[in-house]
């Protein structure tokens, strides 16, 4: 049965290749020559289709950081959501329910962007200890902690499988690195200064190792919003966009100013020996909200980068495309005449007169 098979294609081969045969050979001079040209032709076209899939890549990849920048917003959402809840507790609001909306927000934001970047890990970590914050007590300050690094593990994931961080020359580089990395480490620092603060101060005895350490603190905190400060400056000097600059300078000068004011707080409580605790949580909450609001304009400004650069390729794919075949047209007609008039019709005119002879 497998040989009649086989049999029967080897007769079909060989007959198409003898009617093939049959047909360039009755073909006239011009048939073959356009015959001959489309055969070289061809490594032009695969040319041009590995160029316009290199495009395509491109676009797809724009697309992706999109989805990327998306997720990164909720993140730092859900890192403002679960700062709030810790500090809410912290001075007995244990009624407070933000917890609950970061979660429902990180669910949907992995259905709907996680496909690909290889999140789904984190983000049930993430969840799991947001829970153990609302719901346990006694494990409240380490599932506090277990969120903030899962968030951060988080980010820090999808700002490399989505190519958010990977070319530091392009604007959105350092729009990215805040998202990912130094807004939500100023946060996570002023929180973690103000829950020492006032442990500190709570037995109204400061020794000096105490001092020393809120202190530390209080110098690494000024050195993250020195950071966070210097990439704002680099986002709008690569954007060169006064959209950008107007969107972001008030808000980087808020938050500034605010966690300078926060920082004086702590030094000149340090320096009188008693802390009002309901005015530093306010103060560091005053600073958190200039920050969330200087986190939501980066989003914002990163989308947009991320828009025009995706409409940038999305047009150089197009413009390629044409390109490539206004060419292939162009040479396809020099080609077709020079042959038609310099070859062609001599070959015709000289077959013509040698069968008029004959």
């Amino acid at each position: 049965m497998e040989m009649n098979a086989k049999e029967i294609l080897l007769r079909r081969l060989a007959s198409a290749r003898v009617k093939a045969w049959r047909v360039i050979q009755t073909a006239s001079t011009s048939q073959k020559l356009a015959l001959a040209f489309a055969l070289f032709l061809v490594p032009l076209l695969f040319v041009s289709g590995k160029l316009a899939s290199e495009q395509q890549h491109l676009v797809d990849v724009a697309r992706q950081e999109r989805d990327g920048a998306a997720y990164l917003r909720v993140i730092n959402e859900a890192h403002t959501l679960l700062n709030m809840q810790t500090r809410a507790q912290q001075i007995g609001h244990d009624d407070v329910d933000n917890i609950s909306a970061a979660i429902r927000a990180l669910r949907s934001a992995e259905r709907r962007y996680g496909q690909g970047l290889d999140t789904a890990e984190m983000s049930e970590r993430a969840k799991t200890a947001m829970r153990t914050v609302l719901n346990n007590d006694r494990a409240r300050a380490t599932a506090a902690r277990a969120a903030v690094m899962a968030l951060c593990d988080l980010a820090h994931q999808i700002g490399d499988r989505a190519n958010l961080v990977r070319d530091p020359d392009r604007a959105s580089h350092a729009a990215a690195s805040i998202a990912i990395e130094r807004g939500p480490m100023v946060a996570q620092q002023a929180r973690d200064l103000a829950t020492f603060t006032q442990a500190v101060f709570a037995d109204r005895r400061i020794g000096e190792g105490e001092r020393t350490q809120v202190l530390q603190d209080l110098a690494l905190l000024e050195r993250a919003t020195n950071s966070l400060s210097s990439a704002i400056d680099r986002t709008v000097d690569n954007a060169a966009n006064e959209d950008v600059t107007a969107a972001l300078g008030p808000p980087a000068y808020s938050v500034v100013a605010n966690f300078a004011a926060y920082r004086s707080y702590i030094e000149r409580a340090l320096e009188r020996g008693r802390l009002n605790a309901d005015e530093l949580v306010a103060i560091e909450a005053g600073a958190q909200f200039a920050l969330a609001e200087l986190s939501g304009r980066v989003s914002n400004a990163l989308d947009t980068m991320l828009v025009a650069r995706a409409e940038q390729l999305a047009s150089e794919r197009t413009s390629t495309l044409l390109l490539a075949g206004a060419l292939f047209m162009v040479v396809l007609g020099f080609v077709v005449a020079l042959l038609r008039v310099g070859l062609v019709q001599p070959i015709d005119s000289l077959s013509a007169s040698i069968r008029a002879i004959a």
